[in-house]
């Protein structure tokens, strides 16, 4: 009407468009909630190459409840797919309110919005959101660190992905009891051998190099350029390479 009143629209053609239809705001229309996030998760599975089948009733419920005031739908889209890229990391087949982000569920403000034990993530730990992308790229790439960059726009001098990568390969090792098959497998969600073998080989390459360092008591050297996040995990394979080779000096 504002276009046409301006003389920047032609007012026969706004007549013919017809009915005009009105879409309240998500917060109006919760009984939509469940609906869009069926959707949204049929098409972020897709994107990850990672099914998530089922939503818990508790992460459903914080869902249905956040009142998405900065963002409408696409705030719930992006909530889902964060939280499906959490879930993908910890092998999770359930989006469980654990993986939801704080912001969601500080934003409900009562008791019920507290994570119970069946509902917190496999690991017992908030995934950080900028490794799920990043894997998710990686993966979209078949782990060509260099394009992976490109699309996120990182330099290749400052190693961030590089980094980042090396941290998700510990992380995957500690889960599956460091065998870099299962490990490789499991990171690339890909059923190509040349892909898996790719990770796998760079794997290899950590292990081998923290073995070093461990060897020369460097090991402090392996925690350099190292995201926080991976911490832990760097800190179980220097206990589980001392172990290895305590019991071959044995």
């Amino acid at each position: 009407d504002r276009l046409v009143e301006e003389g920047l629209f032609r007012g026969d053609v706004l007549s013919r468009i017809g009915e005009r239809i009105d879409v309240p705001p998500l917060r109006d229309r919760p009984e939509d909630i469940p609906l869009l996030v069926e959707h949204f998760l049929g098409i972020v599975s897709r994107e990850l190459g990672y099914e998530i089948s089922v939503v818990s009733p508790k992460a459903m419920n914080l869902l249905c409840r956040n009142r998405y005031d900065s963002g409408n739908a696409r705030e719930l889209q992006m909530e889902i797919r964060t939280a499906a890229g959490k879930a993908m990391l910890e092998e999770d087949k359930v989006l469980r309110a654990g993986y939801l982000s704080d912001r969601l569920r500080a934003g409900i403000g009562d008791p019920e919005a507290q994570i119970g034990a069946d509902d917190a993530p496999r690991g017992g730990e908030e995934i950080p959101a900028e490794p799920v992308a990043m894997l998710a790229v990686l993966r979209k790439h078949r782990f060509q660190v260099r394009a992976a960059e490109t699309e996120l726009g990182y330099s290749h001098k400052s190693r961030t992905l590089s980094n980042h990568l090396r941290g998700l390969c510990i992380e995957a090792l500690s889960r599956h009891g460091w065998d870099t098959c299962a490990s490789a497998a499991s990171l690339t969600g890909d059923d190509r051998p040349e892909v898996v073998m790719k990770v796998q080989r760079k794997m290899e390459g950590y292990v081998k190099n923290a073995a070093g360092n461990i060897t020369r008591n460097t090991e402090s050297r392996l925690y350099r350029n190292l995201p926080a996040a991976y911490h832990d995990a760097l800190g179980r394979m220097i206990d589980h390479l001392r172990r290895c080779g305590a019991a071959r000096d044995a």
